[in-house]
C-alpha cells in the first residue's frame, strides 16, 4: 500500500481540498473564524 506522499492526487482527493477550500471561505465570510481568534 502507498502512502500519500507516494501516489499523485486522485480526482476525490482534489474535490476534497477544494470542498475544504469553500467551507473555509463561506465560514470566514459569515464571520465564523471568531471561533477560533477566542482562545
Amino acid at each position: 500500500m502507498q502512502t500519500d506522499a507516494q501516489r499523485p492526487a486522485s480526482a476525490v482527493d482534489t474535490q476534497n481540498n477544494l470542498f475544504m477550500i469553500r467551507q473555509t471561505l463561506t465560514d470566514e465570510s459569515r464571520g465564523d473564524t471568531s471561533q477560533i481568534n477566542e482562545e
